[in-house]
């Protein structure tokens, strides 16, 4: 999909759908929702009438899930993603440090 194709969709979608994420409703500025593939890609290809505007942790985490699994587990799927992303985010910062304190 070029990038032009991909501002018209998601116009289209944020015309629909407002400025939430599909998933958890929460309000998101326009350029930090994402376009997702409701019945994952690989089940459904190609329809337009198929994507949705999710954030960023609700579109990560639900990956290749079908909705329905993923909205009922979603609450324990998302802090499970975020205690990660924050695990991640740790390493990263005590390994910058320990670099750091050894160049001294």
């Amino acid at each position: 999909m070029s990038a032009q194709t991909r501002r018209n969709t998601k116009e289209t979608l944020l015309n629909i759908y407002g400025n939430k994420c599909y998933y958890c409703e929460e309000s998101i500025a326009s350029h930090e929702l994402t376009i997702d593939h409701y019945i994952p890609r690989d089940i459904q290809k190609g329809l337009k009438n198929n994507l949705r505007l999710a954030c960023f942790i609700c579109n990560n985490v639900k990956a290749n899930m079908l909705p329905e699994r993923f909205l009922l587990h979603r609450e324990k799927l998302v802090t499970q993603f975020r205690r990660e992303q924050f695990r991640k985010l740790l390493s990263r910062i005590y390994h910058n440090w320990k670099e750091n304190e050894i160049s001294l």
